[in-house]
């Protein structure tokens, strides 16, 4: 990002010193320039809000949750540190909670590293660099969201190949899909991503994703996603000049709403901007003024040396779709120092209420709060999460002798009327004006991690207690009011502190060097990639552990390790489900060192992805995927006898009508004593076969619908399983005119039923049904 130079309205009037570039993600920066400020800065204009008067404490209903112990996150064994949290905890199993940070354990690298736990935040054995990304590129600004299924996404920037790109897991943590890019290979930096994903069952576009981020920290860009992340639309604008900070989030009814920051700059007055959309991202509309935000400068005062951003964060009620955005404003700096303050909507950013502080401590001269985090439950309680200056060891000055943070946490259960004493969640007060990674530019965090499910509150920060940056998280309890599981970190326990009782009243609006709001609407056409799966010779796709023409055996499944194969580059159409595939211990390779195979430097096995995938192999990808595992007796079929390599597959599928045989009596086929049939595990599944198979161990029984393929006609033997296939465009056709595949009145294309499937295609269809 371009640190942005400029004039402070009012009669303080301070010029950012020289500082050309300065990238936002912290990755080719110059060194910060230091403002000469005093410990009182005078008001610019912006309007105050009556400090007597606002912040009102004294809901009816439960107190905020105690929280338990702060435990880090992040297991190096380095003092290189690591900011910029993130955090989701899983919609499914509330003791599994995901972190993701920047982090710099390779010294000046940056790297998004992945924290995990499966027991609440007492232990974190998941530790894991963002999957499959370029080793000469820098990684930022991780973003990490939960979907309603217990799929957990994390998403950053790069640079290098300047892009954004996804990665998921839906195991809890244990593997993740290769990351796939959303866009790469850009002219300029691809700033400050962020994304929503629709969790509303009831929604026309359930589970689609939005991702939005800012090219060159000039500009908001929006590319949506169908298939849960695999492929994405072309990114079109949605915003004016001269924008960042976007934050997107998803009504009930599947309205995204984006909020960003027009005139974005440190020691300025900004707008913040809203605009939405009602038809899953396609068009949007332009750009609506939500409030004035007069941004602190960076660092906030004289006595700092940390970078700073007044980054928006926002959140959705998904019951009645009140909206929410918080950030941090110096409307109040000479009496209260930075405040977080909030507005809410009740008629879909419609209009909005005036601006409130969020924090209910008595304000005082230095008393900074920064960077406020939202989030809304399923019950409709909004929850807030900060950091502020309140508290410091007795005989320490507030103002700019008062270095010291702690992390605070309050919630409303009536939307932001009223709210809940604050929660003090840090046991350890933290000066974050200490340990700046090398090559960090002085950053401390630009923004900090919140989440909810179900009775459960996790929040996330960097912390300096240690000597250096690491990632805290603490855990909170709604039912019982108490923390998370102890852990064996001894800390402090969280205390609440109650404040006097105030009321909200508005704030005065902001005014001041905001731009003007474009009127020009968004209406860019959403492009999705395909996912078809035709190729130069149309096979069918199909994941398997062998293929028809290999020889010797395949290397053992690698499960959670994730095996990368030497003929599957990531540039291969079928790259992304076959790393899948693999992270599911559901196919392997075959060991480097065979004819025309030879090992690379990494010694990586082949998957032999255009070989033929045959019956016997099909039935063990599929029955692995389908989660079928009961153990099995006896036998169906003379040539699959007990012990044999794919029996017990077989029999699965079998005793689910999945697949079936051929009666005994033909060519080399003779009926035995039972006169079972026989499976033909060696022979070559081709198109038609596998459709039938995938469709039916998947469950869809639907109606078939109108004809789609020129040569698969309704009546025939595979049409319901083709149609309820293509339908989810799990399986494409080829386009009519080939030799042999005229076009008819429809121009329909063609399946090619008969025809062999590869291992290759064989992956995608199977990762596309069951790993959408």
């Amino acid at each position: 990002m371009k640190r942005k130079t400029g004039l402070r309205a009012g009669h303080i009037l301070i010029t950012l010193l020289a500082l050309a570039l300065v990238s936002w993600a912290g990755l080719t920066v110059a060194s910060p320039s230091r403002m000469a400020q005093g410990t009182t800065k005078a008001h610019t204009g912006a309007g105050t809000f009556d400090s007597t008067t606002e912040g009102k404490v004294g809901r009816s209903g439960p107190s905020s949750p105690l929280f338990g112990p702060n435990v880090r996150a992040n297991q190096d064994n380095t003092q290189n540190g690591q900011h910029e949290p993130s955090l989701a905890v899983s919609r499914v199993h509330t003791n599994t909670v995901i972190v993701a940070s920047k982090d710099y354990r390779e010294g000046n690298i940056k790297r998004v590293w992945i924290d995990g736990s499966t027991d609440g935040g007492v232990t974190w054995p998941i530790q894991v660099h963002m999957p499959n990304l370029p080793a000469t590129v820098n990684e930022s600004d991780p973003v990490v969201m939960a979907r309603d299924d217990g799929r957990i996404y994390v998403s950053c920037l790069t640079t290098g190949n300047e892009g954004i790109f996804i990665t998921w897991t839906d195991d809890d943590g244990q593997t993740w899909q290769p990351s796939v890019p959303i866009v790469q290979n850009q002219p300029t930096l691809q700033d400050k991503d962020w994304f929503a994903i629709d969790n509303n069952p009831t929604s026309p576009y359930y589970h689609r994703m939005y991702m939005m981020w800012a090219p060159g920290a000039t500009s908001v860009v929006e590319s949506h996603s169908t298939d849960g992340g695999l492929t994405w639309s072309a990114k079109h604008s949605i915003s004016g000049s001269d924008t960042e900070y976007t934050y997107p989030v998803v009504g009930s009814d599947g309205t995204v709403y984006n909020f960003m920051m027009q005139g974005w700059n440190f020691g300025s007055v900004g707008t913040i901007q809203m605009t939405k959309s009602t038809n899953g991202g396609v068009t949007w509309s332009a750009p609506a003024t939500v409030t004035m935000a007069d941004q602190p400068f960076s660092p906030i005062r004289s006595g700092d040396t940390y970078r700073f951003f007044a980054i928006l964060s926002a959140a959705v009620d998904p019951n009645n779709n009140n909206l929410y955005v918080a950030w941090t404003d110096n409307r109040n700096f000479d009496t209260n120092g930075t405040d977080v303050v909030y507005v809410r909507s009740t008629n879909g950013g419609a209009t909005w209420s005036a601006v409130t502080r969020l924090s209910h401590d008595t304000p005082a001269v230095g008393r900074d709060h920064i960077t406020p985090m939202l989030a809304v439950g399923a019950d409709s309680t909004l929850h807030a999460f900060w950091l502020d200056r309140r508290v410091d060891p007795p005989g320490r000055d507030i103002g700019n002798d008062n270095p010291l943070y702690n992390s605070w946490y309050s919630s409303s259960t009536d939307g932001g009327v009223t709210w809940a004493d604050d929660t003090k969640v840090s046991s350890v007060a933290q000066n974050m004006n200490c340990c700046f990674p090398t090559g960090s530019n002085n950053a401390a965090g630009d923004y900090w991690g919140l989440d909810v499910s179900q009775d459960t509150v996790y929040v996330a920060w960097n912390d300096t207690r240690g000597g250096d940056q690491d990632i805290m998280v603490s855990k909170g309890l709604m039912s019982s009011g108490g923390g998370g599981t102890p852990t064996p970190t001894s800390t402090v326990p969280a205390t609440a502190t109650s404040t006097p009782a105030i009321t909200n009243t508005p704030m005065p609006t902001v005014s001041g060097t905001a731009s003007s709001t474009p009127t020009s609407q968004a209406t860019g056409t959403a492009n999705p990639s395909t996912t078809a799966t035709s190729g130069a010779t149309g096979t069918p796709v199909v994941t398997a552990t062998s293929g028809s023409t290999a020889t010797g055996t395949p290397s053992s499944t690698p499960g959670p390790n994730c095996q990368s194969f030497t003929d599957v580059p990531q540039d291969n159409v079928f790259y992304p489900q076959v790393y899948l595939l693999s992270c599911q211990g559901l196919i392997s390779g075959y060991p480097c060192g065979g004819p025309n195979e030879p090992c690379d430097n990494q010694q990586r096995p082949y998957f032999r992805i255009n070989n033929n995938i045959t019956r016997g192999q099909i039935a063990k990808i599929v029955a692995g995927a389908a989660g079928f595992t009961e153990p099995v007796s006896g036998q169906s079929f003379e040539d699959v006898p007990v012990g044999s390599t794919f029996y017990q597959y077989i029999e699965r599928l079998a005793a689910r009508n999945v697949m079936s045989g051929y009666p005994c009596g033909a060519p080399n086929e003779p009926c035995g004593a039972g006169n079972l049939p026989y499976f033909r595990p060696g022979n070559n599944a081709t198109r038609g076969q596998i459709s039938k198979i995938v469709s039916n161990a998947a469950g869809f029984t639907e109606p078939a619908g109108n004809r789609i393929f020129e040569d698969v006609t309704p009546g025939s033997t595979f049409y319901d399983y083709i149609q309820r296939l293509a339908s989810r465009n799990v399986m494409q056709g080829y386009p009519c005119g080939s030799p042999g595949e005229p076009c008819g009145n429809g121009n329909l294309p063609y399946f090619r039923p008969n025809s062999n499937a590869s291992r290759g295609q064989t992956s995608k269809i199977i990762a596309n049904t069951f790993f959408p």
